[in-house]
C-alpha cells in the first residue's frame, strides 16, 4: 500500500509538470530559471525540456537522494538559492 501511495504521488508530479509545459506551447518564460532535480527520480533528458520553455539559458543542478531530495539536501539547496539571489542583486 505504501508503494502504491508513493507511486501515485510521483505520477501526480509528472502529470503536473506535463500539464504546465503543454499549457504554454507558444509562449516562453523570459527570466532566468534554475532547475533542481534528481537523476534517479527524473532523468536529465526529461528535466532538460524546461529549456524549451525559456528564452534564457536554464541552469540545472543535480542532487542525489530520493524523490524528496529537497528535504534531504536542505542546507546545500538553501546555499544555492542564496548564491543565485545574491548574484542577481
Amino acid at each position: 500500500n505504501l508503494l502504491k501511495s508513493f507511486c501515485k504521488i510521483v505520477q501526480a508530479d509528472f502529470a503536473l509538470g506535463e500539464q504546465f509545459i503543454s499549457s504554454i506551447p507558444n509562449k516562453k518564460i523570459s527570466c532566468p530559471m534554475t532547475v533542481l532535480y534528481n537523476e534517479s527520480d527524473t532523468p536529465f533528458c526529461d528535466v532538460s525540456k524546461w529549456q524549451y520553455t525559456n528564452l534564457y539559458p536554464v541552469k540545472f543542478y543535480e542532487y542525489k537522494g530520493t524523490h524528496f531530495f529537497l528535504f534531504e539536501q536542505i542546507e546545500s539547496i538553501v546555499s544555492l538559492i542564496n548564491s543565485i539571489l545574491i548574484s542577481n542583486l
